[in-house]
């Protein structure tokens, strides 16, 4: 796949492509794919006592994905209008930080090196990712309930 990928243009990475949100740039598409094999990666891994190997690339991809498609699924959880929300979420693990900014029209992801002012949800990733598709209770995560809130959209709409 490496091979395959270091192959696209930066003109593939934007051709349409089929995910569970609908027609997406392609590199949305494959970040659905990173995140989908890493969950049932894990889903296989951890019962058996075995710990999944991840390493930093993989693991903002799909801590950066299930933060946009949580935003995503804010649209869809009810028809209620909600505010404009800003937020970080710091992986404790990794030293990763991921900063969303959500309103009305869009949701924007970014990469950061450190968090900003705002609010601010800390966690392992694993757990974020659980929490956020329902698998688990968020116990471990300590944050803005806001942020708990925005990521609990994504496991309503996946049951």
């Amino acid at each position: 796949m490496a091979r395959e990928f270091a192959a696209f243009s930066d003109c593939d990475w934007l051709a349409p492509a089929e995910a569970p949100l609908g027609r997406v740039p392609a590199r949305m598409s494959v970040n659905h794919f990173l995140f989908d094999s890493w969950v049932h990666e894990r889903d296989l891994q951890l019962p058996a006592g075995e710990v999944p190997l991840t390493g930093p690339v993989e693991t903002a991809a799909v801590l950066s994905y299930v933060a946009a498609i949580a935003g995503a699924a804010r649209f869809d959880a009810d028809d209620r209008e909600r505010p404009a929300i800003s937020f970080d979420i710091t992986a404790t693990d990794t030293d990763l930080c991921v900063h969303v900014e959500k309103d009305a029209v869009a949701t924007v992801v970014t990469i950061e090196a450190a968090p900003t002012e705002g609010i601010r949800l800390a966690g392992i990733v694993g757990d974020v990712v659980d929490y956020a598709t329902g698998r688990n209770s968020g116990d471990r995560l300590e944050g803005d309930p806001a942020i708990l809130g925005f990521l609990r959209n994504l496991a309503v709409v996946m049951g």
